[in-house]
């Protein structure tokens, strides 16, 4: 190994058309070029295999450049990603907090801006370590990348093994190194190519290169499918609960005038699924659209009472609402679903954990005058630890509104021996956008990583019945009320298996140990590059 770092860079990879590069502007154009791929991959354009080009042409651009500039162009691909893959911040702000459209523009860039730094800090630390030495960097690229991804702090969980969630035999490597691992194996993937690419005039590098490759891209969805007929007959092994989906599809601006009706239409539905044969029922994030509950509450309302959830269905029913302590006179609440049984009795309950910044949470503000602010904004206490809801004779791990996108804490559900997981959620603020099938497809990987089915109830859609091996066997529609007008709710039964409740998979059981075994491999990668390197000449 040479001793002058620089020269390995800028040697290592003879890149292609470098005078093309070299032209004024051509590089930044191309990182963008590469980000745009990336939100061409993502839900709802769902251009899937862009995905295994983005970071090879990125690799190509910052080869033989400084680290000042290959994290410029990190920044630039990961800044058009999250501005292109989150267009429906500037409307939601819109809406939310009145911002017109420019102020909503700047805080959607500075939000992207943010989360371009998990693109740039990978791809630098990977061109870093290929200048000690430590290997090319699109070989330590994958595994920088998983390292970055655990460990950088997200206001929305962001993971890239999205854009492959709607092919499940793409994803079934989930359930041993979770959603980060397979977005490592997408990044390996374009590292490979780039370097079969780079290095096509080494025959043995080629012949290297090309093998892997190819093992990589036949191996992974051979896998996939084999996987998924083994936990395909693990499944019908086990018994089902058959569970009514309710999708209310009532918007914010429609669920504050047609109370009385949303929550007629809420009962209509479920009494039409148990007529179809739902043993339970679960209504969305905060449908219930009446105050009446309280923290001591113990049983329905009275059937005199027009707030009364059950009315037409005798099944237990497992409903999102606000709930509040009688003695507490400031206007905090917390994001809470409750099991109703069949006798009118209330069951168990769980709080959300993780309140949604600035909407549900705001740091070093005081919640009066940020609610006096804010007024579509809640201020929620956050509740205990994760739960478990008996029902029907089984346990359902619950997740509201985002939790069903946090790996660390959906793994902490299924440790309290869960059946399945239900997700309630709320994304009536964002109207139609891309937001919707982002979230759906980000939590996909929760039931490979498990092997436990999830059953999504979603206000407005998209409401899912999700298998054990990520399968999305039945969903509902977007819909948007408050510009289309209320046209009732909608609704399915779904057989949900009823996995073993104490199984757990490798995913689950390692679970954040990869994030200090990611670290572990890179600072061990340094220390034989500085090895091989021996000590430096004296001066």
């Amino acid at each position: 190994m040479p001793r002058n770092a620089r020269e390995v860079d800028s040697t290592l990879v003879a890149s292609p058309l470098s005078d093309v590069l070299d032209r004024r502007g051509v590089r930044p154009l191309l990182a963008l070029a590469a980000g745009c791929m990336l939100w061409l991959a993502a839900p709802n354009f769902d251009l899937w295999w862009l995905s295994l080009g983005a970071w090879a042409l990125v690799l190509w651009i910052c080869d033989g450049q400084s680290l000042r500039r290959v994290a410029a162009y990190g920044l630039l691909m990961g800044t058009c990603v999250i501005f292109g893959g989150f267009t429906w911040m500037t409307e939601l702000l819109g809406r939310f907090a009145g911002m017109s459209l420019a102020p909503a523009l700047g805080v959607h860039l500075l939000f992207s801006l943010y989360h371009g730094l998990l693109w740039a800090l990978p791809i630098t630390l990977a061109h870093g370590l290929q200048r000690r030495g430590a290997g090319p960097a699109y070989l330590t690229l994958p595994l920088c990348w998983a390292a970055a991804e655990l460990t950088f702090p997200q206001l929305f969980e962001v993971h890239v093994a999205c854009f492959w969630a709607r092919h499940p035999q793409l994803i079934q490597l989930a359930e041993y190194i979770g959603a980060v691992g397979v977005g490592a194996v997408m990044v390996l993937a374009n590292g490979l190519l780039y370097g079969l690419i780079s290095r096509w005039s080494h025959p043995r590098a080629r012949i290297r290169l090309g093998g892997a490759l190819l093992a990589l891209s036949i191996g992974v969805p051979l896998f996939g499918v084999w996987r998924m007929e083994v936990i395909d007959a693990r499944v019908d092994e086990r018994p089902t609960l058959a569970i009514g989906i309710v999708q209310g599809n009532f918007g914010i601006e429609s669920r504050r005038r047609l109370r009385r009706e949303s929550l007629h239409a809420l009962q209509r539905m479920s009494t039409e699924l148990e007529a179809e044969g739902a043993e339970v029922v679960v209504w969305g994030e905060t449908t219930f659209p009446y105050g009446g509950f309280f923290r001591d509450s113990v049983t329905d309302l009275d059937p005199s009472d027009r707030r009364r959830v059950r009315r037409g269905f005798t099944v237990p029913v497992i409903f999102g609402l606000p709930t509040r302590d009688r003695r507490e006179k400031r206007r905090r609440m917390w994001n809470t679903v409750w099991v109703l049984d069949g006798d009118d009795q209330l069951g168990d309950r769980y709080d959300k954990n993780y309140p949604l910044w600035f909407g549900e949470w705001v740091p070093l503000v005081d919640p009066d005058w940020y609610l006096d602010r804010f007024p579509n904004a809640s201020y929620i206490h956050v509740g205990e630890q994760p739960a478990a809801l008996r029902v029907a004779g089984y346990r359902l791990g619950p997740l509201i509104c985002y939790e069903d996108l946090l790996a660390d804490f959906s793994r902490d559900v299924v440790d309290r021996d869960v059946h399945a997981l239900v997700a309630m959620n709320n994304e009536s603020w964002f109207g139609r956008s891309r937001a919707q099938p982002a979230h759906l497809n980000l939590a996909i990987l929760r039931t490979v990583e498990h092997r436990k089915a999830l059953a999504r109830s979603v206000n407005a859609g998209i409401s899912a019945y999700i298998d054990p091996n990520g399968r999305v066997v039945q969903e509902l529609a977007i819909t948007d009320s408050d510009s289309d007008g209320y046209q009732g709710p909608g609704g399915f039964v779904a057989n949900v298996p009823m996995m073993e409740p104490e199984a757990r998979t490798f995913y689950a059981r390692v679970g954040s140990g990869w994030r200090w075994l990611s670290w572990l491999c890179l600072l061990g990668l340094a220390l034989a590059a500085r090895i091989r390197r021996g000590p430096a000449p004296p001066k």
